[in-house]
């Protein structure tokens, strides 16, 4: 403000003037020097009869230099608040002279001058350091090309309490948020590194000041600005979820920096330990610095780390082994709510993370066959028990089978919520349109709305005479064709991810339900069987050996994390020490 003053009326005499209402609004000043290249404004006339005191938090005299909490006393101070709590908290007394707390926290200079630099109630505590914000905001304006900069702190997931900044640069001025986060780490430690936002204008309230609760609540919604670019594969789905897990953010896009987003070096050691745990892999801080997103470090997993589908879930220790099969996101995190109620178990995962989805070429019967070595490798014989989720019922109904044709004894199989085909009807043509046009910008969704009717007779004559199955990536490869554009997505994403349903589609198509003579215990989600596409499988009649059947009050995606299927796997498992199959 100081320079466009200047640059508008250069004549004018300018000064800076200092005083809350509660000291009937003045109380010190300066007059500006027009020769001066001021950072912070100082005040040194103070008005006559009012006194100015820097206290410390146990009000004592502060030194020269040393930020403290700033008292006014003399004649125009307010009597109180009506709010009598109120003023007790911001009059005190002290030494025998009535003063007012402002909540300013100010210094004194070499010339003995006084400088406000912040607010107490904008002092916090990151990483265990105490630390101004209004500090922060001073360095971020300072930055070169940098007009204004607001700073606020929130709680973020495991980051603790995370520092947001917002700017506005200065007329003419380029600058990407990378090139201000380079240019921020100069000046300040890393603890005191914000995520950074670069706004056209920052929000001020009637009277022009700041309106900090405007600023908490795009804080707040940072969030809402990632996330665009949606996982290709189960790989970037686990890490994707990791990464917002350790961020505390609603989701995170695979193209997001970990640092951009908020993210600091006692973050990326968080993250590290959480990724050796998720992958079973050796996992370094140096490999979340050198590779900050998820797209990158799927790639660094890719090229360095041997990923075995077998996964170790519960801490090494004694017991037998539950081998529990991945559903279609590939991943097995979703066991471990398993762990607290199975303490004398094994658990063990076998997850699809690699960059082999071919295997088996999308045979149920080779992917299974792949799971068994690895399970016979931990485990050389019987007796096996097998636990599957979705997809994973399938497999784990599958490896039974097989191991079963070994001659090896399985003795528990459990199937969570697993069918293998829909009985719902095939959505039309139009509604299919419809759903896609959902997903383009709006330019290209006017585009695709007026397409000339023969065009769209056409197009939809080629659909109609495709298999179900292939009519989503067909208009997929004919909107890319035409030029048209993903909303927040990428037509190579979009094809990574109709390739991997299609590979999940070839699974379920290529399951059989064999004969097996081992106890089966089912769990059905309630919802799942109200489902109008339901198709009942008939497990009932899948084995020789004992049936059960449990009802479970939930969602599909939810059923793992249900108290009634924790308390009837643990009775279920609990009841084999008992028959002496385990």
């Amino acid at each position: 403000m100081l320079q466009s003053i200047r640059q508008f009326a250069s004549t004018l005499t300018l000064f800076n003037h200092y005083g809350p209402t509660e000291a009937t609004v003045g109380v010190a000043m300066h007059r500006l020097d027009p020769a001066c290249d001021y950072r912070r404004l100082p005040l040194d006339d103070r008005l006559d009869g009012m006194r100015l005191y820097l206290l410390d938090e146990q009000q004592r005299l502060a030194a020269p230099g040393q930020h403290a909490e700033l008292y006014i006393a003399g004649p125009q101070l307010a009597r109180s608040y009506l709010d009598a709590p109120h003023t007790a908290e911001c009059f005190i007394e002290r030494d025998g002279e009535r003063l007012y707390r402002t909540g300013d926290r100010a210094r004194y200079r070499h010339d003995a001058s006084l400088e406000i630099t912040g607010r107490s109630d904008r002092q916090v505590k990151v990483r265990g350091f105490r630390i101004e914000l209004d500090e922060i905001q001073a360095q971020l304006a300072g930055l070169p090309g940098v007009a204004q900069a607001a700073v606020e702190c929130l709680p973020k997931g495991e980051l603790g309490q995370q520092l947001f900044a917002f700017v506005t640069l200065a007329p003419g001025h380029s600058v990407s948020v990378a090139q201000l986060h380079g240019q921020a780490q100069d000046r300040l430690p890393d603890y005191m590194l914000p995520s950074l936002r670069i706004v056209e204008a920052l929000p001020l309230m009637g009277n022009g000041k700041l309106d900090r609760k405007t600023l908490q609540q795009w804080a707040d919604q940072v969030q809402g600005g990632v996330g665009g670019a949606l996982p290709r594969t189960p790989l970037e789905a686990l890490l994707a979820e990791t990464w917002a897990q350790v961020l505390g953010l609603e989701r995170v896009g695979i193209e997001d920096d970990f640092f951009a987003l908020g993210g600091h070096s006692l973050a990326a050691v968080s993250l590290a330990s959480r990724l050796q745990t998720v992958l079973a892999a050796p996992v370094t801080v140096n490999a979340v610095f050198n590779a900050p997103s998820v797209a990158a470090f799927a790639a660094l997993v890719q090229a360095e780390f041997k990923l075995s589908p077998l996964v170790r879930l519960s801490a090494p220790g004694a017991g037998a082994n539950l081998f529990c099969f991945h559903p279609s996101t590939g991943h097995v995190q979703h066991y471990r709510a398993l762990l607290p109620h199975l303490p004398h178990w094994q658990l063990w995962g076998l997850q699809k993370l690699g960059d082999d989805d071919t295997v088996g070429d999308g045979d149920i019967d080779g992917l299974a066959a792949r799971y068994i070595e690895h399970i016979r490798a931990q485990q050389p014989h019987g007796p096996y028990h097998l636990l599957g989720f979705s997809l994973g019922g399938l497999l784990a109904i599958t490896a039974a089978a097989q191991l079963e044709r070994c001659g090896e004894q399985v003795a528990f199989l459990g199937i969570l919520d697993s069918q293998y085909a829909r009985s719902a009807d095939e959505d039309s043509i139009e509604t299919l349109l419809a759903d896609a046009t959902q997903a383009l910008t709006a330019n290209s969704q006017a585009v695709l709305r007026g397409l000339p009717a023969p065009a769209k007779t056409e197009l939809t004559a080629q659909l109609a005479a495709l298999p179900a199955a292939q009519r989503l990536p067909a208009l997929a490869q004919w909107a890319q064709q035409q030029g048209l554009q993903l909303d927040g997505d990428s037509w190579e994403h979009l094809h990574t991810r109709l390739g991997h349903q299609q590979q999940t589609r070839q699974l379920l198509a290529s399951f059989q339900p064999p004969r097996l003579h081992c106890p089966v215990q089912v769990w059905w989600a309630d919802a799942t069987l109200g489902a109008a596409d339901f198709a009942d499988p008939q497990w009932q009649q899948l084995s020789s050996g004992a049936y059960t059947r449990e009802v479970v009050q939930a969602q599909h995606l939810n059923i793992l994390a249900q108290p009634s299927v924790h308390q009837q796997l643990a009775a279920g498992l609990a009841a084999l020490a008992t028959d002496g199959a385990v």
